[in-house]
């Protein structure tokens, strides 16, 4: 079964949408799954996955790679089209500009549509699969290991931190201050460090999720979805005047 799959979102898009490639590959038989991204840093989200057997980075991609027949072509990003970049031939086709309601989702995730929905029940949808508490399949083993009994804060907007001593109880916990890391392997093992997560990143809070933390998630903007924690957290959301 030979799969592409296509995603052209940035790092935490490409994470929240991972488990899927786990999904297809457990469905089919023999699968051997080709992942084309927009960037290097997205890259890093597939790179230890033992599902997927090729990588490539949309402007580098082998004329064999864009030549070849495929069973199923998935595409997670609506940038990717036909027309702006080549044309797949895939006995079927699913995701964005091929699947039911996708004009739909595209004004969730880019726009301003509300839905009811979390963003892994809308990546499963696109491919008309049905989400079933799935969580990432994202393979790498941090270098750090767990502190009990830490807080970490990995606050992006510094009027927030005086907001999180009045509205949490953390006096029971240390505090650690988690460096902001664009490399999402180093962003890992920093997040290791810590059982309890606060942060104001959504990047950040997925990766949290993914290891497994308590996660208390500050929404300072409001989202066009649900926000997922696994039974694990809680979301505050922000007051405007707090985050100006």
């Amino acid at each position: 079964m030979n799969i592409l799959f296509i995603h052209l979102g940035n790092q935490c898009e490409c994470l929240c949408s991972s488990n899927i490639i786990k999904l297809l590959s457990n469905k089919y038989k023999n699968t051997n799954i080709t992942v084309i991204v927009k960037s290097k840093e997205a890259e890093h989200i597939y790179k230890y996955n033992n599902n997927v057997n090729k990588i490539f980075v949309i402007n580098k991609v082998p004329s064999e790679i864009i030549k070849k027949e495929y069973d199923l072509l998935v595409n997670l990003h609506p940038d990717f089209s036909f027309d702006d970049y080549f044309i797949v031939n895939a006995k079927e086709k699913l995701g964005f500009h091929f699947s039911e309601y996708t004009k739909k989702y595209e004004e969730i995730l880019y726009k301003n549509k509300k839905t009811n929905k979390n963003i892994f029940q809308i990546y499963f949808s696109l491919c008309n699969l049905v989400w079933k508490g799935e969580g990432y399949d994202f393979r790498y083993y941090p270098k750090t290991k767990n502190r009990h009994g830490v807080t970490g804060l990995l606050i992006a907007n510094s009027n927030l931190k005086i907001y999180i001593i009045d509205k949490l109880n953390l006096n029971l916990s240390k505090i650690y201050n988690i460096p902001i890391r664009k490399n999402i392997f180093k962003k890992m093992d920093e997040i290791n460090k810590c059982p309890n997560i606060i942060t104001d990143d959504f990047f950040s809070l997925n990766c949290a999720m993914n290891l497994r933390k308590s996660v208390f998630f500050l929404e300072t903007i409001p989202f066009n979805f649900s926000i997922e924690l696994f039974g694990k957290g809680k979301v505050f959301k922000v007051p405007r005047e707090i985050v100006r």
